[in-house]
């Protein structure tokens, strides 16, 4: 009797030693991702690589499978595959297709349960366009001239969709809100660019940043985090120069604007200040451009009614028409 209750006593032993201290898988503690899509195709899901709130931290590769004829696929997913062994659920990307020629994604949370993506529809939005240069997004929409880069630079164009899809996790009828998008972009393409001058404000100085050159008129559109609490732009010209137009690249603001205010003057004069004019901005602008992965901030262009300053500054302000800090910001283009 006793010999048995050791037999027994090691089985129990080497299975808690097996599925907890090595921390191999229970079978309760297998999920599946599953879709459908084009028969015989190649399907790659991919995860953050670390724990993280975003959906936009760097993915690796852990799986791929290829469909079968009726185009469906399905991936097994260990827990420890969705934590990671941290306390942070990573986010996921189901791919497909030719990543030369046309990326087609969905990307998500994991639920504590199965998920069923369903079968592949495409996002039924207009397309947005995105310009890169030197590996940044350098602008980011519509309202771009031609003479805005004085260099070739790529471009594709991009359509995502997001919603919440509501998964039951247990029989207690409880449920997992998990947030999707439903992405598709274009493979990058050159656009080449007749203009090998730089444009007419390339240059010009920051008198209150104290990095020289400055790195907002520079032509580089890397993104530039601004001194704590900056609350305006002020650009020097040196000479009178006709402003028709003013474009921000990746413009990252403390919290949504609603209005953009500038300020001008025929002289090197940074007390006295001559209102110019001030246009009204969509709040939303600031929550979309987060939806995007690779979002340096947002790209905004606005009207100037062709005055001729030496100097001039910009402020943003909210409804309450306070000034709002400027976090970062790529460059700053003059038309």
């Amino acid at each position: 009797m006793r010999s048995r209750w050791l037999v027994l006593l090691f089985v129990v032993l080497h299975f808690v030693l097996v599925h907890f201290v090595t921390g191999c898988a229970l079978p309760e503690d297998t999920y599946f991702v599953s879709g459908e899509t084009t028969p015989s195709t190649e399907v790659r899901l991919l995860r953050n690589r670390f724990g993280s709130r975003t959906r936009c931290d760097a993915l690796e590769l852990i799986d791929t499978t290829t469909t079968g004829a009726d185009g469906r696929f399905s991936f097994p997913v260990v827990r420890q595959q969705i934590t990671g062994g941290e306390s942070e659920r990573r986010f996921f990307s189901v791919e497909f297709g030719d990543v030369d020629t046309e990326e087609r994604a969905w990307r998500f949370q994991f639920p504590d349960a199965d998920l069923q993506l369903g079968r592949w529809n495409e996002p039924n939005v207009a397309p947005v366009r995105e310009f890169e240069l030197d590996g940044f997004i350098a602008w980011r929409g519509g309202g771009l001239p031609i003479n805005t880069f004085d260099r070739d630079v790529r471009s594709r164009s991009v359509r995502h969709a997001f919603e919440f899809r509501e998964v039951p996790i247990d029989s207690l009828g409880r449920v997992d809100y998990v947030p999707l998008e439903t992405r598709v972009a274009s493979a990058w393409a050159v656009n080449e660019t007749s203009m090998r001058e730089p444009p007419r404000a390339r240059g010009v100085e920051c008198p209150f940043i104290d990095v020289k050159p400055c790195p907002l008129t520079d032509g580089r559109f890397l993104p530039f985090t601004m001194p704590p609490d900056s609350r305006t732009l002020v650009f020097n010209f040196r000479r009178e120069l006709a402003v028709r137009g003013i474009l921000f690249h990746g413009l990252v603001l403390e919290r949504p604007a609603v209005r953009v205010r500038y300020d001008f003057n025929f002289l090197v004069d940074f007390e006295q200040w001559n209102p110019w004019l001030s246009s009204m901005l969509d709040p939303g602008e600031f929550s979309r451009e987060s939806e995007f992965c690779n979002a340096p901030g947002a790209s905004l262009a606005a009207n100037a009614n062709n005055v001729k300053p030496v100097i001039f500054r910009v402020r943003f302000e909210d409804a309450e028409q306070n000034l709002i800090p400027i976090l970062s910001l790529q460059e700053v283009t003059i038309q």
